[in-house]
């Protein structure tokens, strides 16, 4: 098994810490441009290059290979907007923040939505009920994918749980998503845990479509 980690920040640093400490005969990868190699990374491969665009274009990442988001993007959107030449983004409906306790603009693309109004602890378990108040609620990645927003489609990647505060999911996931998304559409892309969830608004451009190579074709 082989864990991806896309960015290496503080963040990054305390999750290596943990799955390095829990899965010891485990592969592991890191992704950032910016990386710095220091004492304790020693038998990991060391990649200073943007995480997403190497999961989209270097041909070197398994179905299998579990991808672990650790910079502040929406790395789902972002593979989508990389591997499918057809995609763009998108505004986002200002309106959709109604839905949630806690949002925040990144841009007028992509928001960041929370049911917590208070900072998690970094090394929070997922229960049923949050682990700070004990309130019972349904999933962020369920929520998500029951809201009916016109002209939109809706896809989530789930993020699992691997470990307290660390999470992440099947780099076949990401494949997924690219190949369920129609020609001519505006989608929400959300990557979501059962508490937070970052979206963003892919559009495919309406143009001859080959759902073979998933790019446009020129006539």
């Amino acid at each position: 098994m082989r864990f991806i980690l896309v960015g290496f920040g503080s963040f990054g640093k305390i999750a290596y810490e943990r799955l390095k400490i829990n899965f010891k005969s485990s592969d592991f990868t890191i992704l950032d441009p910016d990386l710095n190699v220091g004492p304790g990374l020693e038998g990991t491969q060391l990649i200073r290059e943007d995480g997403v665009k190497f999961l989209a274009s270097s041909g070197q990442v398994d179905d299998s290979d579990i991808v672990i988001p650790l910079a502040p993007l929406n790395v789902a959107a972002e593979y989508l907007l990389l591997s499918l030449k057809s995609a763009i983004p998108t505004e986002l409906p200002l309106e959709l923040r109604k839905f949630f306790r806690v949002s925040s603009l990144i841009d007028k693309f992509t928001f960041c939505v929370s049911y917590a109004d208070f900072l998690c602890p970094d090394d929070c378990e997922e229960g049923e009920a949050c682990t700070m108040t004990g309130e019972q609620r349904a999933p962020m990645y369920e929520k998500l994918r029951q809201l009916v927003v016109p002209g939109f489609q809706i896809f989530v990647v789930r993020s699992h749980q691997l470990l307290p505060g660390v999470g992440g999911f099947k780099f076949k996931e990401l494949t997924k998503l690219r190949d369920s998304i129609n020609p001519d559409s505006k989608n929400i892309v959300g990557a979501s845990c059962k508490c937070h969830a970052i979206i963003s608004g892919i559009k495919i451009m309406s143009s001859v479509y080959d759902k073979t190579s998933r790019s446009i074709l020129t006539i």
